[in-house]
């Protein structure tokens, strides 16, 4: 397991420990989302178990976090507050993403068309994810911990900006976790390999772990985090310190742990219990999950059923025969058997609180959120940038390829277009290709011909072929490109002094503009609902010309 480069995920394995040991969760929710039926919508349920809004939702919502939730509604998600009289708010609705408040004020939400937002608990935006120094920040985690949020940038670097929006730490990271206990794991590549880091809230380095070592959580939690070393073997280290104590060799993987005891399983995926202090085996590896419940009692269950244990490993309450069962903190034991039936925390089980389905967790949508905001005008740009007088950057229509192309002329054998990688491009969410075409083959097979009968030869360039047309492609991650995109070319075609020819009308299924410059032409083309286009330059000739603008004109009269 490794700390994911160009993408945060400490939370990933967080959010797995959390809902083994809700003893170390400092973020309880106000109700967690319950489906009553499964033909039915969703509701909330209370720590007490009453359940509140019955089948109010179509979509799973997130548990209420501090007073607000989010859902899914049609293709966007809402932002609500659930108000004082149990009734939700809508705060941001047609988000592309919604975070949740970890804490503080503050939760990063994305609008459609736009860059990642910070809205305060009143759905109010307090600042925007803006470029740093040129680049566009397009990611950032879900909430802010400890008034910290993690922010990517299109180079794919991870900083830390505070809830004023200033970066604490600049994007140079290539993987981060959120801040737990005033620390937060931070990785950079060297050599191929990754070093992991922890920094304190100034971003200063107060720990390098050893080369080597991999983690396999990456939060801090009661000042340790586990790693394993190069023989796999699992260790906790304390954090800023870095003492260490080693795992028995049995332990593969530690599932959740607190200041006395952590539960672990072994590489056939067996559960048991041990102490933290000197590794005493309170409950053997036998269980097929074994988890934290409160202070000091586990939930543990086999093929046979389940039950609640001491911290001496002694039943305490017998769970019946559910072979997997759930804490979830102060709402209780949830136990699966076509459907969840709620235990109470003295293991018995709740009149009527039978639910088909539920969800504890904070969010909806994903753990890292994307900025929506496209650059248009940067993809415009670049091609625009290209053209000259009488083609594109160095290379003019009507010279020799030759003066172009090198390398094996037999890879060029058969074909009259080769690759400009020099032109070819890509920022955030695009790329750009450019393909030059030849009057004719490029290369081809030379016979010596210096005596009858002399079939011997080599491959050779075509001195003929002369450079007559580019295809510049435009390939987008953007869905409304063929919406704006391709007007947004034409219009920066035009500034270059271009003028059109013909184009297909409003509304269209398929885009088509004919533009000219003296005697280069433009051809722009492209499907209305793509993601990209194509624009094919050329020195125009009449029978060229009139072919195209039959074609547009064949789409406009619809034949």
């Amino acid at each position: 397991m490794k700390l994911i480069t160009r993408f945060i995920t400490a939370t990933a394995v967080a959010a797995m420990c959390a809902a083994c040991d809700n003893t170390s969760r400092e973020i309880v929710p106000d109700y967690i989302a319950v489906q009553t039926d499964k033909e039915d919508g969703w509701g909330f349920m209370s720590p007490d178990g009453d359940v509140i809004l019955a089948d109010e939702f179509k979509n799973e919502p997130s548990a209420v976090v501090n007073g607000l939730f989010s859902v899914q509604e049609g293709d966007f998600y809402t932002l609500y507050a659930l108000s004082d009289n149990k009734r939700p708010e809508p705060l941001c609705e047609d988000l592309v993403a919604s975070g949740f408040l970890a804490g503080g004020d503050l939760i990063p939400v994305v609008p459609q068309r736009e860059r990642i937002t910070i809205v305060d608990r009143t759905g109010e935006p307090r600042f925007t994810l803006e470029p740093y120094k040129g680049k566009e920040i397009v990611r950032s985690h879900n909430a802010f911990y400890e008034g910290m949020l993690i922010v990517g940038d299109v180079e794919g670097k991870y900083g830390f900006v505070n809830t004023s929006g200033d970066y604490v730490v600049t994007p140079r990271y290539d993987g981060a976790s959120y801040f737990s206990e005033g620390y937060a794991l931070v990785s950079q590549e060297r050599d191929g390999n990754d070093r992991y880091m922890f920094i304190d809230h100034n971003g200063d380095q107060v720990l390098t772990l050893k080369k080597g070592y991999i983690p396999q959580s990456y939060l801090v939690k009661y000042g340790r985090i586990v790693v394993q070393d190069e023989d796999e073997r699992v260790i906790f280290v304390t954090v800023p310190g870095g003492e260490e104590q080693k795992c028995p060799s049995k332990v593969k993987h530690i599932l959740a742990y607190d200041d006395r005891y952590y539960t672990y399983s072994t590489e056939e995926y067996e559960c048991g219990l041990m102490t933290m202090d000197d590794n005493t085996q309170i409950m053997r590896p036998r269980y097929t999950y074994l988890n934290f419940c409160g202070d000091d009692r586990f939930v543990a269950g086999t093929d046979k059923g389940s039950a609640i244990y001491s911290a001496e490993g002694e039943e305490i309450h017998d769970l019946g025969d559910y072979k997997w069962v759930s804490y979830q903190g102060p709402f209780g034991f949830f136990a699966y058997d076509d459907g969840y039936v709620v235990f109470d925390d003295d293991g018995k089980e709740r009149r009527g609180a039978e639910f088909a389905d539920f969800n504890s967790a904070f969010y909806v949508g994903d753990e890292m959120i994307a900025s929506d905001y496209f650059d248009v005008q940067a993809v415009v740009n670049t091609v625009v940038d290209m053209i000259s007088a009488d083609g594109l950057a160095r290379y003019h229509l009507d010279n020799p390829i030759s003066e172009y192309v090198s390398g094996d002329p037999e890879d060029y054998t058969g074909t009259n277009k080769f690759a400009i990688e020099e032109l070819a491009a890509e920022g955030y969410k695009y790329e750009i290709s450019v393909v030059g075409f030849g009057t004719e083959t490029l290369a081809g097979w030379r016979f010596n011909n210096s005596l009858p009968g002399d079939y011997t030869g080599s491959y050779r360039w075509s001195s003929d072929a002369r450079l007559n047309e580019f295809n510049v492609e435009i390939d987008t991650e953007y869905n409304r490109w063929g919406t704006e995109g391709n007007e947004a070319l034409v219009a920066g075609l035009k500034a270059k002094g271009f003028t059109e020819v013909a184009s297909t009308g409003k509304g269209a299924e398929r885009f088509m503009c004919l533009l000219r410059k003296g005697a280069l032409y433009a051809y722009v083309y492209g499907d209305a609902d793509s993601t990209g286009c194509n624009v094919n330059f050329a020195k125009a000739t009449p029978d060229e010309e009139s072919s195209i603008v039959q074609k547009i004109n064949g789409v406009n009269t619809g034949e």
